[in-house]
């Protein structure tokens, strides 16, 4: 067992206003990498609460039980899930059996949703499936939603489903609680505060946001009106913008499309279709374009066994070759790899040989441990080829032993990107964090880059106070 971790000022002075606030909440908005599941875990040791739900995603659990056991917790950590005994679980933590009580967040979503069955017009139907639980019916001392950004979205099942449970005390836990846009800010702070939070979402806008009218999609919000007004009325508020002395320095190394991949994207560009040989691809929709012209800046793609566009193993890819080029640069040093693109991801892992390993969605969470144990020491793996979304959220001790993290692509998700960046530029991180985006010319990279940065100084403004 590591040793116990000690609250520095900044973290101290958080946990005291939690333990001072009579709001029934505190909403932790740190960013990432600056202790927030240390400070809320202080704050339950402090207060002692017999029973603590942690609505999490299901890769920070096994963080979450070691940060509990870390900081002195001697009660019982269990799991509520679909087996048998995490099924039990649900019953004991309505029934008020003390402990900590651990559920993913997709789990309680479905668990408690009703979907009733579907016709289908060749006369088949889809199963319905009954709600397991009603969330109506537990009220724990202290309920903790980490990563809270996840119901920024008022209409989705999660958000309709976490404002029927009831806690003594809540906590939400996010640095980029509103998600990418201001109207985000609504659903998550609704729970927390339901008696303080104006339960009409459009009367809440039309206090403190800007809108427009759109004849196609009526009245948007498009930022906030008085940027950081709204976190300033918020009861009980903390956010530790950043105690790292390392900084982290971004390089741009830009790459030309081999002459294939320059003559698919403009076809697509300018006729929304590309042909791969003897097949076209079509884009029926400007959406379904953006995305193939994504895919054809990471390399050629073409057309996969199962009939789906992604890529061959040896399909040319002048990012590639850059990156073979800065690995080179950067001698035996461990780099982490990140694109939102995974297939693109296995074919950058075969290219780059028995030294590198794919971290994405179809990756386990046990093997996802080895590869963490594993990493940047002798006969472990020197590369980490990452999605971004994989990657983003739960995942600690890659900064101790990496300082390189080389860009393929972007997701057009700013808040993907930021978690992601977070995994080596956080606490315990002793070095410069070096940061390389490879870009092609002439292409939508360059005007996704610009679009998150100006989302990322928008939002950044309305998360702080004033």
């Amino acid at each position: 067992m590591q040793s116990k971790l000690i609250l520095d000022a900044e973290q101290r002075i958080l946990v005291d206003e939690m333990l001072s606030t009579s709001s029934g909440a505190y909403l932790i908005a740190s960013i990432m990498g600056e202790g927030k599941t240390v400070c809320t875990v202080e704050y339950m040791m402090a207060t002692k609460p017999e029973t603590t739900l942690i609505i999490c995603p299901l890769n920070t659990r096994v963080g979450w039980e070691r940060t509990l056991r870390q900081q002195g917790y001697e009660g019982k950590i269990v799991r509520i899930e679909s087996t048998p005994e995490g099924k039990a679980e649900y019953a004991h933590l309505a029934a008020g059996v003390p402990g900590v009580y651990l559920i993913g967040r997709e789990y309680m979503a479905l668990s408690a949703t009703t979907v009733a069955p579907k016709i289908k017009l060749d006369g088949t139907y889809t199963r319905g499936r009954e709600a397991v639980w009603s969330w109506k019916k537990v009220k724990p001392n202290l309920a903790v939603y980490d990563e809270i950004h996840a119901v920024q979205n008022r209409n989705a099942t999660m958000s309709h489903v976490l404002r029927t449970l009831k806690a003594d005390f809540k906590v939400g836990l996010s640095g980029t609680w509103a998600g990418n846009k201001f109207q985000g800010a609504w659903a998550p702070t609704r729970w927390l505060w339901p008696t303080v939070i104006d339960t009409s979402f459009w009367r809440w806008v039309a206090e403190y946001c800007t809108t427009e009218f759109d004849p196609f999609a009526g009245k948007k919000v498009t930022g906030e009106l008085v940027p950081g007004a709204f976190v300033k009325d918020l009861p009980a508020y903390g956010r530790i913008e950043s105690t790292l002395t390392t900084p982290m320095v971004t390089e741009y190394r830009f790459v030309e499309l081999s002459s294939a991949q320059r003559k698919a994207y403009r076809q697509m560009e300018t006729d929304l279709i590309a042909w791969l040989d003897d097949h076209p691809i079509v884009a029926d929709l400007p959406v379904t374009a953006r995305i193939r012209l994504r895919q054809i800046t990471l390399g050629m793609p073409s057309f996969t066994e199962d009939g789906e566009i992604g890529f061959d193993v040896k399909c040319k890819s002048t990012k590639l070759e850059a990156l073979k080029e800065i690995l080179s640069d950067l001698e035996d040093e461990p780099v982490l790899i990140l694109t939102d693109s995974q297939r693109f991801a296995r074919v950058a892992v075969a290219r780059l040989g028995r030294n590198a390993v794919e971290w994405s969605g179809q990756v386990s969470a046990h093997a996802r441990e080895g590869i963490l144990e594993r990493f940047g020491k002798p006969g472990g793996p020197k590369y980490i080829v990452a999605t971004i979304a994989a990657i983003g959220e739960g995942v600690d001790g890659l900064q101790f032993v990496c300082n390189n993290m080389v860009w393929l692509s972007r997701s057009e998700n700013g808040l993907l990107n930021d978690q992601a960046s977070k995994r080596l530029h956080r606490r315990g991180q002793t070095k410069p964090v070096r940061s390389i985006e490879i870009l092609a010319t002439d292409t939508l990279d360059e005007n996704i880059l610009s679009s998150l940065i100006e989302q990322r100084l928008t939002m950044r403004a309305s998360l702080r106070k004033g």
